[in-house]
């Protein structure tokens, strides 16, 4: 039998730092509501937390879950998408984000996991999937792609790639899609002379940075490399930004046309 340990702890606003250790600026990015946790022990000794945050809308939600999961994960039918890995248990749903984490990789914590996702998923109202439309165009990008994560701040860019402390890109909105062989980042302005802006300032920022050498500005865009001996390829196109972070440079524009072509199609 499974009983609660203590109370309930919830938050609300900035309260969250105070009732997380660490991670609360990452909610708070993608629009942080509230939030509460909750601890259980079974009598035969298991142990599990469950936490669910509530954000502003389905889209920040989607990108919390995006941006906690990983791609190894094991895909379950709970909620608009779910991802077991080991001993805890990431799921979404309409605005809401629940994490279940167990202290073992046991069947029986992992069974206990689904258990309690499942029951915590019923009494969550029901939603329309609302996949940002930046997703959908990474989606539709290659079926290659092994993750996807949304974007609504520099922090979340920041744990991606590390372009530079400083939102150098302006970020609010934006995508990053995870391949075997490159990583595809788009992000997205409200219009096409707010993207020309900070694709400038990006730029040159990056001229300044002593990661980066190799720099090329050619029609197509603007070429250059970190000092991992990885080639970037950034361009602009309508209100969006495209980069391209890779080994193989001859991919990039191949790449990038074709993902232009699914935002015209869309």
């Amino acid at each position: 039998m499974w009983n609660p340990i203590g109370d309930p702890q919830t938050a609300e606003g900035d309260d969250l730092f105070h009732l997380i250790n660490g991670g609360a600026e990452i909610y708070h990015e993608y629009g942080f509501k509230r939030a509460v946790i909750q601890s259980y022990e079974h009598t035969n000794g298991l142990s599990l937390n469950i936490e669910i945050y509530e954000m502003e809308d389905p889209l920040s939600a989607y990108g919390v879950f995006s941006f906690k999961t990983g791609s190894k994960g094991k895909e379950k039918d709970i909620g608009m998408d779910a991802l077991l890995e080991d001993y805890y248990l990431n799921f979404w749903k309409g605005e809401f984000v629940v994490t279940l984490i167990g202290f073992d990789t046991s069947p029986a914590t992992q069974q206990a996991l689904l258990e309690f996702a499942k029951k915590i998923e019923s009494n969550l109202p029901e939603r329309d999937r609302d996949y940002p439309p930046l997703i959908n165009f990474l989606k539709n990008q290659s079926p290659e792609s092994i993750r996807r994560v949304y974007l609504e701040g520099n922090l979340a860019l920041y744990n991606q790639y590390e372009f530079d402390t400083e939102n150098i890109f302006g970020v609010k909105k934006g995508a990053v899609s995870y391949f075997s062989d490159h990583i595809l980042f788009l992000l997205e302005y409200n219009s096409q002379r707010i993207a020309q802006h900070w694709f400038e300032n990006a730029w040159n920022q990056l001229k300044r940075n002593q990661q980066f050498h190799g720099f090329e500005k050619l029609a197509e865009g603007v070429f250059l490399q970190d000092n991992k001996g990885n080639s970037i390829f950034i361009s602009l196109f309508q209100n969006y930004v495209f980069i391209y972070l890779g080994k193989d440079s001859s991919k990039a524009k191949d790449i990038l046309k074709k993902l232009k072509q699914n935002i015209l199609n869309y």
